[in-house]
This record gives structure tokens, sequence and C-alpha cells, in this order.
């Protein structure tokens, strides 16, 4: 694999060369800082970009395209991470060298991307009010199917529980407190600060002519349009924690209880910490071969299910389970004591090898398929400013020691317990 960048009219070009796959994929990410008052919007354009197309405007001329360029797939995500935020845009293609013709498809691969981008449906310079009226209607339905979607609930309610004051952090679409200032002014606001303002980078990963892309890239992008290099990027965030537990409950017409037990971490991105509490985590709750699992589901049949997850970008990990309302107190009492345990340094090592195994074969399971290694190096150039290395990556796991777990074990003090229980449990 080879990996080149270079910048060209202005925009940082990633060139990522792996010759095993049939496919290139190519990706323009507009990267910014996250504003939590568009948050909405930002989430919101990539749908409007891509049912909204001036040349293919119904989703059966961009597919009869798409069938046109052999198949062809798109799709966008947002990723947010820290303080950043980016709109990502991609289009899998087959590569020329496994077609009898050789048709020039990274050529119209290109100019399809700058048409789903660039070029949306407008009135009078702005976004249409029909696709405005659509998202917004999309984003109430959202919001309903969480009132009626009792698991959801029960996260949502959680994380606003436990974030408090934090609560900017959030990052769940839709905002329903935001949702009502979204209009076309608003979502065409953000799109063009998106092409003024962030940053662009693409990305190019597969078997391809280097120099033929990078001539495209000239003529398709013969102006200048982000050259802006983003400052002050900050991927940690100082929480502030409560000095007693922080007890919710809620109560409805529920026939099991659903809870949660939250803590708030303060750990550095990419630190040994940040490494430790990943595989803590596996080791936890991570799978059904964890502590938890093994526990408090298998061998003492309290609940339906437990697991745990951590999330450095929000800077909570947390315990999920659900059980009889009748179960709730003992269930919670018998996880504080498998936590109890391990922080004691009650680790086993063949638990710890076997997180690392879990871990590091889900690297190796991503970086071995064409999209998910251009994602891995999108997030590594987003946050580290540098290419993915899986070796690197392996080693930052392999080389957590057990007394890195138990340091990572010491940040584990209980802030907020939420329950979702039926009416009659309510104290």
């Amino acid at each position: 694999m080879e990996i080149h960048k270079k910048i060209i009219n202005g925009i940082e070009v990633n060139y990522i060369q792996v010759k095993k796959h049939k496919h290139i994929v190519i990706a323009y990410n507009f990267i910014s800082l996250y504003n939590y008052e568009r948050f909405n919007e930002r989430n919101m354009l990539n749908e409007i970009l891509e049912n909204n197309m001036q040349k293919y405007p119904t989703k059966t001329k961009v597919n009869l395209h798409l069938d046109m360029l052999y198949g062809a797939t798109f799709k966008s995500e947002l990723y947010s991470r820290g303080n950043i935020i980016s709109n990502n845009f991609y289009l899998k293609f087959i590569n020329k060298k496994y077609l009898k013709n050789q048709p020039n498809l990274t050529e119209s691969a290109f100019q399809f991307l700058n048409e789903l981008v660039f070029n949306p449906r407008k009135y009078n310079n702005y976004l249409t009010q029909k696709a405005t009226n659509k998202q917004i209607d999309e984003a109430k339905d959202i919001l309903k199917t969480y009132e009626q979607d009792k698991p959801t609930y029960a996260y949502i309610n959680f994380k606003r529980a436990i974030l408090k004051e934090n609560i900017q952090r959030l990052k769940i679409f839709p905002l329903e407190e935001k949702l009502s200032q979204v209009t076309k002014y608003s979502l065409t606001d953000t799109y063009n600060k998106m092409l003024k303002e962030d940053q662009l980078k693409i990305f190019v990963i597969g078997d391809f002519d280097k120099l033929e892309v990078e001539n495209i890239i000239q003529r398709k992008f013969s102006k200048k349009l982000n050259n802006n290099i983003l400052e002050n990027i900050n991927l940690n965030f100082s929480l502030r924690k409560t000095s007693n537990i922080n007890e919710i409950i809620e109560s409805d017409d529920l026939s099991i209880s659903r809870i949660y037990l939250g803590y708030l971490l303060n750990i550095k991105f990419n630190s040994k910490l940040y490494f430790a509490m990943n595989i803590l985590n596996i080791i936890i709750g991570g799978n059904s071969k964890s502590r938890l699992f093994s526990v408090i589901r298998e061998k003492l049949n309290l609940v339906y299910y437990v697991y745990s997850s951590y999330n450095h970008d929000s800077g909570i990990f947390y315990i999920n389970f659900e059980c009889e309302p009748l179960d709730e107190d003992r269930a919670i009492n018998e996880i504080k004591k498998v936590i109890d345990n391990i922080k004691a340094g009650k680790i086993e090592e063949t638990e710890i090898k076997r997180a690392k195994e879990y871990l590091i074969k889900q690297y190796k399971s991503r970086a071995d398929n064409l999209v998910g290694l251009l994602n891995l190096h999108i997030l590594a150039d987003i946050e580290e400013n540098q290419p993915f290395d899986l070796t690197k990556t392996i080693n930052n796991y392999s080389n957590i020691t057990k007394k890195d777990l138990l340091d990572a074990c010491k940040l584990l003090v209980l802030d907020t317990i939420y329950r979702y229980t039926k009416k009659e449990q309510t104290k």
C-alpha cells in the first residue's frame, strides 16, 4: 500500500494505492468545527444533496446513471468527534482494468460527485422549501419513533441525564430543542458555509493511475474552493463530575425495566488510558464472553441482556441492561460487585488476551475491506493528521498491560443511575 498527499488548487488530495481490490472509491470530506446550533442542518444536508440533484432530480434517474457507470454505488455519512464535524460523500466504482472496453469511469465518478455536492436544486438561490419541509417532517417522524421505541427513549434520556450542563455533546439527531429553527434559509446558509469555509479533503483509494486522477482534479476544481486549514481542533473535553450519584427514575407502561449505569471519564484521545479503556470495556461487557454477560446473565439469570459501551467522544462509559422490575436493585448491586472485583485486580490474563484479540480482529477485518480501509484512513487523518497504521494500532493494544487496565479502572466512579421502569415501581 502506497500513501501520498498532495495539494491541488488548494485542496488536500490523499492517494491510497491498494492493488488487490477490483474497485476504486473516491470520497469528498467537508470538515468544520462542530456547531451545536446548526447540528440539525449539518445532518440534513447529506440527504438533501442526495435527493435534490439538479441533473438527476429523482432516485430513478440517479440509479439509471449509476447503472451506466457499471453499477457504481454512492453513500454519504456524517462524522463527529470532539469539536469537529465532517460531511462525507463516497462513490465506489469498478476499476476499468476489469472492463472489456475500458471506459473512463474515474472522470465520470468525479463528475457525479461534483453534481451531487455542488449543483443541488435551488429556487431564488435557496435550497427548495419542498426539500426543507421533507427534512423537517422526517426529523419529526424520527422523534416520534424515539418516543415510541422504549430502548431508544431510555438511551436518549440517560444521555441527557448524565451529560447535564455538557448537553451540547449529546450529538443525537435530531436535536429536538433546535428543530423549530430549521428553515430553508438556515439550511442554505449552512450549505454555503460548508462549501466556502470548511476544509475539503479528497480521498482516492484503490488501484488507479495517480497522474490521471491528478489531471481530473486539476480540471474539475479549477477554482480554489476550500483551502481553509482547521485550527483549534480539540478531541478531548473535560467533564465535570458530581460528588454524589445522580439517580433518575422515569416510569411508563412497561413490562420490563431498562437501566443505565453511567460513568464520566476524562481520558485523552489515543493515550495509553484510551486503549486500556477500550480493552477494559470488552472485558466488562463489550461482547458475549464478557464478565457481565457470563455472571449477571448466564450465572445469576438476573437480566435479559447486559452490555457495556465506551464512547470517548462523549466521555461516557455505561452499562445497560433489561430485567424484571423486582430484580432491578439486585442486578445493580451485582453489577457493582463485578466492577469492584475488576478494580481490585481480579482480571485473568486469558480475559485480557481475548479482549485484545477481539479488538485487533475488528481492525484487521475493516482494513481488509476497501471502504473500511478508506474510513480508517479518513478518521486517522481527521484525528491525527496522518495515515492509518494498522501495525501501530495493533501494537497500541498489544502493549497494554494489566497495570494499565487497573489505572483505567480507577476512573470508574459511578456518576448516574437511570431507571426506566413500571409506574408502580416509582419510588
